[in-house]
């Protein structure tokens, strides 16, 4: 089963359609509690004949609210579990559109940094392999591993890996070019961003089974709508 990343979750609660399933949910008890005394058919004179209405929905609600239930419990997981970054930015433009300073990127990376899952491990090789971070003989006096020192025009923090410590440091020295910047910069980004939109696995697994539940429930419940309304249809025809 392929789990969506976080990012795909973002996009899916970002329709305004679903946001319906969420009012389902939140009115569905209050207008249970306003009709529970009228009863399912009510009858109506006209012209002196008396005609019965039939006051019950052609399908389930009680399903339907099952089905909102679980799309509010995945959606509430979503904002609880979601890493910010992942919800302030659709792609490189928008974090450039932020106009942060040039030194955020390592403040977005120490959580990254300081971590010893395999999420941190894995993104730790990826900046050694591709060179966005350099290998420094010994840790300079008055820092810290881990820990983000913030100078005039820079930003740095040490870290080790595999015995040899490395220092992620932004901005780039000024004799890179500005595209080799731009390229490193937008390199470094697209590293955080990947490495946090495929993480918390259990969190994006149990979020897609309750987008499961909550589907297959509204299928169901559109399926006993639609056959409903062909009944109806055939005994007016």
């Amino acid at each position: 089963m392929s789990v969506p990343r976080w990012e795909g979750y973002r996009d899916l609660f970002s329709i305004a359609i679903f946001r319906y399933l969420v009012t389902w949910f939140s009115l569905v008890p209050i207008v249970v509690l306003l009709l529970k005394d009228v009863p399912e058919q009510v009858a109506l004179e006209y012209n002196g004949q008396e005609i019965l209405v039939n006051m019950a929905l052609p399908f389930s609600w009680q399903w339907l609210w099952f089905s909102s239930l679980s799309f509010v419990i995945a959606m509430i997981l979503y904002s609880l579990l979601c890493p910010s970054l992942i919800k302030k930015y659709h792609s490189y433009s928008d974090y450039k559109a932020r106009l942060h300073d040039k030194r955020w990127l390592v403040h977005e990376a120490m959580p990254l940094l300081a971590g010893s899952g395999t999420a941190a491990r894995g993104f730790i090789e990826r900046l050694v392999t591709k060179k966005f971070v350099e290998a420094v003989g010994e840790l300079p006096e008055g820092e810290k591993l881990g820990v983000r020192t913030i100078a005039v025009d820079v930003s740095r923090v040490h870290f080790e890996n595999s015995d040899q410590i490395y220092v992620l440091q932004l901005p780039l020295p000024k004799d890179e070019t500005d595209e080799a910047r731009g390229i490193t910069e937008k390199g470094i980004f697209w590293e955080i961003y990947g490495t946090y939109s495929g993480g918390k696995f259990v969190a994006r697994l149990l979020i897609l089974l309750l987008l499961i539940v909550s589907g297959s429930i509204f299928s169901g419940v559109l399926i006993q709508h639609i056959f409903a309304g062909f009944l109806y249809a055939s005994a007016i025809f």
